[in-house]
């Protein structure tokens, strides 16, 4: 509030540039954009755009509607999840303690389409590429007219052939023009035929019955499960590989150990004084900027390094959920603004490690994000709900942007 104070003050006196009253939380993507920009997006309407790629579902509003989700118990086998995640026991909650997600409660919040996951910068092997189906799980309930995501998520992942991922996304692109989406839907954000039909209306039925159609048990071959704790100030990150029916503890990149689980405590202090369980040994570490004090007390050196480490972290041309912690990544940018830019004065704009879009396929507005991370309480999800607030992570506009390009040049032309 008191940035926005300044800004406004300032705009009153005449001596800033009217564009920096309408910056979002990536300055590089700003809400106020010269109108040819759209040009970009007539000429790609067509194709693949970025709410094809990836598809957010909005929470319902209608007992109805809530009906529509796609519960879990089609793609994730329960037994294979409570073993790791157990359900917490029945009975009410006692006030003040902590919600943990319940295996009957998951539903579809979320999917994406990954070429090649895990790949770090241009797809140079076509054929060396992982081809993915990833879905996003909340515990979710309706209760006094709204819906509500428990503050923690479940990651999915299904292996795809090519010809079956470049199937999905056909599939899905006609699937939303003949709901009558023709023309661009713009930056990620819950999707607009859903937004506009319902969970319980054709789009989002025909979207499920892909889902269900390209993913199940037999082609799981990870999940991931974070949860928050001590009333929503840590989080708690650990995944497991899947071969058939037996799990594998997932080694969590550039920790100590071989280490398989990760925390984040936000500290008592704002924006943030906290730190991370364990630190990571990765050269591109965001401890620093992880905790107020720390980032003060350190040298400009050691604060450009950790927030340039933050932008990187976010670049998929830099890394992949291979070469950084589960933490660190879900982290990163909210420690990059919270504390690089709003404490320490710190900016991305024309810092060379900020991810560039191919403007042929993706223009501008596209890159905008149309969630916040300083408009809420601290939000560490990339691509689901803590509560009843997104949170669509910079990390996952980059991924996407990067993925529009690639499948609208490669596999769609």
């Amino acid at each position: 509030m008191k940035r926005l104070a300044l800004i406004a003050a300032a705009l009153l006196a005449g001596c800033v540039d009217d564009s920096a009253s309408c910056t979002t939380d990536n300055p590089e993507y700003p809400d106020c954009l010269p109108e040819d920009d759209g040009k970009t997006d007539s000429a790609t309407a067509g194709l693949a755009q970025m709410n094809d790629l990836t598809i957010v579902m909005p929470l319902a509003k209608t007992q109805a509607q809530f009906g529509g989700y796609l519960p879990a118990a089609q793609l994730l086998p329960k037994a294979m999840f409570t073993a790791k995640f157990p359900d917490p026991p029945d009975g009410p909650t006692p006030i003040g303690s902590d919600v943990s997600m319940r295996y009957d409660n998951l539903r579809v919040v979320a999917v994406r389409l990954d070429p090649c996951f895990a790949q770090v910068g241009p797809i140079t092997d076509p054929a060396a590429c992982d081809n993915q189906l990833r879905v996003v799980f909340q515990s979710l309930t309706f209760q006094g007219g709204s819906t509500n995501a428990i503050d923690g998520a479940v990651h999915a992942f299904y292996r795809l052939t090519r010809p079956q991922l470049v199937a999905a996304i056909k599939e899905i692109v006609a699937l939303r023009k003949a709901n009558g989406q023709t023309t661009a839907m713009g930056p990620l954000a819950p999707h607009p035929v859903i937004v506009r039909q319902g969970l319980d209306g054709a789009f989002a039925k025909g979207l499920y019955a892909i889902v269900t159609k390209y993913a199940s048990a037999s082609n799981l071959m990870r999940f991931t499960h974070f949860s928050s704790a001590n009333l929503q100030t840590v989080w708690h990150f650990s995944g497991f590989d899947v071969a058939g029916s037996t799990t594998t503890e997932m080694v969590i990149p550039t920790l100590p150990d071989s280490t398989t689980a990760v925390s984040f405590f936000q500290g008592f202090a704002s924006p943030m004084q906290g730190g991370f369980m364990p630190e990571t040994k990765s050269s591109d570490s965001i401890v620093v900027l992880a905790n107020a004090e720390k980032a003060r007390a350190a040298s400009a050196t050691t604060r450009k390094k950790a927030y340039d480490a933050a932008l990187r972290i976010e670049n998929p041309g830099f890394h992949s959920p291979n070469t950084i912690d589960c933490a660190s990544c879900h982290l990163g940018q909210a420690a990059r603004l919270l504390i690089g830019d709003d404490v320490l004065g710190l900016t991305a704009v024309g810092n060379p490690n900020l991810f560039q879009r191919d403007p042929k396929y993706v223009s501008l507005r596209s890159m905008k994000q149309t969630t916040s991370v300083r408009d809420q309480p601290l939000n560490v999800h990339m691509l689901s709900y803590r509560n009843d607030e997104l949170m669509i992570g910079q990390r996952v506009i980059n991924e996407t942007a990067a993925t529009v390009a690639y499948v609208n040049k490669s596999l769609l032309h």
